[in-house]
């Protein structure tokens, strides 16, 4: 069977699978993280490349050593920085009705690609952009709305995409470091095209539900309707903006604030010692007060996002990423979009169904690179 390397490059941590298909699912064979040494990464964007390429190189040989085989080949995600996003649509008619296989509609998606490729470039005639991934929204069969068109008979074809594309430089950063490590790209896609096909399972997509991808340095949004993710888009807010908050309350460099923060999930009480050697003891009430008006902060600007690709508020959100774990975060999207409570919630590996493998990789922040490995596969 084929495996799949699949790499997470995310601001703060980098994390890499090893995913095989099965009849069930989806397994994971082995995984490995390593988080970068300083802030080699702001905003998703690489600006240290050799010390991302540290990082990815560690786990490349941990995964190595766990399932005893060279690692040439890897599946990357990249994150919604500058990302543009626009339809794009395609037409065929057939003199005789006919029986469209997958190759002719891939063609055809491709032709709808290329439609909305020209129209980003009409837009952005100096800066040139690379297509990280699409979803179809729509796939008519003379003039009938289908799921799929592959094996169906019928004389007009039209697919309706929606494409997303990233600058040159973003992609170049990302090639930079996996080229620097010894490994090709297989498979490029855009995190929450990858993360969506993880979290939101295919007959839930026909809900208008939110996807939010909270990072440290990003936060990546796709929304579904009527059976796919017909909106992509990005806000340059996530985590570190929390961190940072901490870091200048109490007089910290970025690691201990981040220290701090994570500690928040499980410490009632926090110690720690300042940049200036003064030992501290503060609640994690006293912590999340102080954060509190950053947290807020970043639900408007997610609602924000939100309420302009989707025309008004979802019927429910799901986050996923490690920064959907800040405290607080689910509620005050909720009061923003004028949601309840129960309708923002956090996705989790353990809620996914037909993964199994590496049981003791849990939480929201896994959700990514399993998407990553399910979209190359």
């Amino acid at each position: 069977m084929e495996q799949i390397f699949a790499l997470d490059i995310g601001t703060r941590l980098v994390m890499g699978l090893i995913l095989e298909k099965t009849p069930e699912g989806y397994e994971i064979l082995a995984r490995a993280q390593k988080e970068h040494r300083h802030r080699a990464m702001y905003d998703g964007q690489i600006h240290d490349i050799q010390a991302v390429a540290d990082a990815v190189k560690a786990v490349k040989e941990e995964l190595e050593e766990q399932i005893q085989k060279p690692l040439k080949q890897v599946s990357v995600a990249a994150a919604g920085r500058a990302l543009k996003t626009t339809l794009g649509k395609a037409h065929k008619t057939e003199i005789f009705p006919m029986v469209w296989e997958k190759e002719e509609v891939i063609a055809l998606e491709m032709e709808a690609v290329q439609q909305a490729l020209r129209d980003i470039k009409t837009e952005e005639e100096d800066i040139p952009y690379h297509c990280v991934g699409y979803s179809v929204i729509e796939s008519l069969l003379d003039g009938q709305n289908l799921t799929s068109l592959v094996g169906q008979r019928g004389k007009e074809v039209s697919i309706t995409v929606i494409a997303t594309f990233l600058p040159r430089t973003v992609i170049d950063g990302l090639t930079a470091v996996i080229s620097r490590v010894g490994l090709e790209m297989k498979d490029l896609t855009l995190e929450p095209i990858a993360a969506g096909r993880a979290a939101i399972p295919a007959d839930m997509r026909r809900m208008n539900l939110a996807l939010v991808d909270v990072g440290a340095g990003t936060s990546d949004f796709g929304i579904t309707r009527d059976g796919s993710f017909f909106a992509y888009g990005m806000v340059p807010m996530a985590g570190d903006e929390i961190t940072e908050r901490i870091c200048q309350e109490f007089l910290l460099d970025f690691q201990a604030g981040e220290k701090i923060k994570r500690s928040l999930r499980s410490k009632k009480k926090i110690i720690f010692t300042d940049f200036l050697g003064q030992k501290n003891v503060v609640s994690r009430e006293e912590v999340s007060e102080i954060i509190a008006p950053v947290v807020m902060e970043l639900a408007k600007k997610i609602a924000k996002e939100i309420f302009r690709l989707n025309g008004g508020s979802p019927h429910a959100v799901i986050l996923i990423g490690g920064g959907s774990l800040t405290p607080h975060l689910p509620e005050a999207l909720a009061e923003v979009l004028n949601l309840p409570k129960n309708r923002v919630g956090i996705q989790i590996r353990e809620r996914i169904q037909g993964i199994t493998g590496e049981k003791a990789l849990r939480g929201p922040d896994a959700i990514t690179p399993i998407g990553i490995g399910i979209s190359a596969l």
